[in-house]
Formats: structure tokens, C-alpha cells, sequence
């Protein structure tokens, strides 16, 4: 038996346990390293990934009021009360629905295909886009997008230009790129889910619209916004959130448009509508340069 080693293990493990002489602990890892904790309806908070530089919500609960089915904003900027259709709302009296106090109108243009992928003009496009219009609201559009590149993305631009064409000088509220994943198990826009490449699709999408002068828009709920665009990309483009029933409009990074309702109703809409708030914000800040060293 080696008695040198044997002796010297014995001590090793009676160091062990004299007081004041303690093994190193790891430093305890923080789960939430590189996350934010955010509002998130009736879950109430939950940790999403912190996305840096991109500006923040001034919004707070204190902000809104949702009286009789019609959210009111009561912060410092102005706001309008509207509504986005598409085929689903039918035939719409558009002066009873301006006599009522709507303010604006987000009408869908065209869709893609979720299964076929083919580029589908809405039937009741053109009857509503002109009634809203001699109505005296405000109008906007938006195509719901399938796309599953940026090619196809910029396409769906180009088709949405070529619809507005002729009321092209009457659009003064956003033009929008809505791209969602249906329920359907073969849509195209399946495998993308949580793929953070639909920015750039989203991104392409709102420089083609901008270079027709319009004001582009990006269409989101709470899904889509946190975990799926690098909203650093679309600083450019306004942001229109979605979150019926919230109460208020919560999300955490700076936005314009908030979709409150599935179910609103609106005189002169003969089925349930999807309501909104848009509020007028100034356009943000440039950052202020660092000075030269």
C-alpha cells in the first residue's frame, strides 16, 4: 500500500469539511438571460426574447377604454375608430357605416392561395373600396399574404399596386401585409412557423409598397410579433396589432394600429366585423449620432 497517497487523500477530505473552506459554486444560470417580460392578454406576463434597438409601446392600460363594443384611446396623440372587411362582411352600406362613426376603412385587396398558393383578387374588393370611398372614410388595404419567399412576398406588392391603381391618390391610411398560418395541416406557410425569415419577406413586401407612396404596414398578433419577425428589420413600416379582447393594446414595442374585436358591430355591416384603433403617432425619433472621438 502507498502510505504517502493514502495520507494525502485523507487530508484532502478532512479539508473538506474544516469550517471555512468551501468548494467553488457555479454561478447560477439565469433562464431569462436575453429575455423581456411582457403582457400577454390572459396569460398575464410571459418572457419573450428581448429584441434590442427596436422602439417601445408608449401605450399604457391607463390609455383605453372599451365602451359599448368602441375602444377609445384618451393618451396624448390623436386617434380614429375602424374597421377591415374583405368578401366575409358581404354587401356593406357604406354611408351607414359612416354615419355611425367610422372613421376608416382596411379593405383586403387579394389573398394567396394557403394550399394552391395562386394570387386571388377578394370579389367584393371593388364595390367596397369605392363605397368606402364616396362615403367620405379613410382607406387603406391589405392582402392576406402566403408567401413562402421573398419573391413571392414582393408579387403579392406588385399585385396589391396593380388593384389599387386606380384610387391610388385616395389612400391615406396604411397598405398591409398580413402573412398568418392557417389551421389547415397542408398549408404552404406550415413549415415556416417560427422561421424568422418571414421578416425578410415582410420587409421586401413594405419597400416595394413605400416606393409607391404609400404607407406600408405588418400585420401581427402576439405569435407572429415576438417570436417570428426581427422587428429591427420592419423599423420601417408601420406595425398593426392584433389582440381581441386584451382590453388594451399591449404589446410591448411601438405600434400604430390596434384590432380589438372579431365580433363588433356596425350598422350597415350586415355580419359580425374585426373593429380597430389607429393612433396617430409621431413618427419616431432619430437616434442622435455619438460624437466623433
Amino acid at each position: 500500500m502507498d502510505i504517502k497517497r493514502l495520507l494525502s487523500g485523507a487530508l484532502a477530505a478532512a479539508l473538506l469539511v474544516l469550517p471555512g473552506c468551501h468548494r467553488a459554486e457555479p454561478e447560477p444560470v439565469d433562464p431569462h438571460a436575453g429575455m423581456v417580460e411582457v403582457p400577454y392578454g390572459s396569460e398575464g406576463y410571459v418572457w419573450v426574447r428581448d429584441q434590442k434597438g427596436v422602439a417601445l409601446s408608449e401605450f399604457t392600460a391607463a390609455d383605453f377604454a372599451v365602451e359599448d363594443g368602441i375602444a377609445r384611446y384618451s393618451g396624448p396623440y390623436g386617434s380614429k375608430i375602424g374597421v377591415d372587411v374583405s368578401e366575409h362582411q358581404l354587401d356593406i352600406d357604406w354611408q351607414q357605416v359612416k354615419e355611425a362613426g367610422i372613421d376608416f376603412a382596411i379593405i383586403r385587396a387579394g389573398y394567396r392561395g394557403a394550399t394552391q398558393g395562386s394570387l386571388n383578387t377578394d370579389p367584393y374588393f371593388r364595390q367596397n373600396i369605392q363605397g368606402a370611398l364616396d362615403a367620405g372614410l379613410e382607406v387603406g388595404a391589405y392582402i392576406f399574404s402566403q408567401a413562402t419567399s421573398r419573391a413571392e412576398a414582393v408579387a403579392e406588392a406588385n399585385y396589391l399596386i396593380a388593384l389599387l391603381e386606380d384610387h391610388k391618390d385616395q389612400i391615406t391610411m396604411p397598405v398591409v401585409f398580413d402573412w398568418e398560418i392557417p389551421a389547415m395541416d397542408d398549408a404552404r406557410t406550415k413549415p415556416l412557423d417560427g422561421d424568422s425569415a418571414v421578416t425578410e419577406f415582410a420587409a421586401a413586401f413594405c419597400g416595394a409598397i413605400a416606393r409607391e407612396g404609400y404607407t406600408p404596414g405588418v400585420y401581427m398578433n402576439r405569435h407572429v410579433g415576438y417570436s417570428q419577425y426581427d422587428l429591427i428589420d420592419l423599423a420601417d413600416c408601420l406595425l398593426w396589432f392584433s389582440a381581441p379582447g386584451a382590453g388594451w393594446s399591449d404589446f410591448y414595442y411601438r405600434h400604430s394600429m390596434w384590432q380589438y374585436t372579431f365580433e363588433g358591430e356596425v350598422p350597415g355591416i350586415p355580419t359580425a366585423v374585426d373593429m380597430n384603433l389607429y393612433i396617430e403617432l409621431p413618427p419616431p425619433a432619430t437616434p442622435t449620432p455619438e460624437p466623433a472621438e
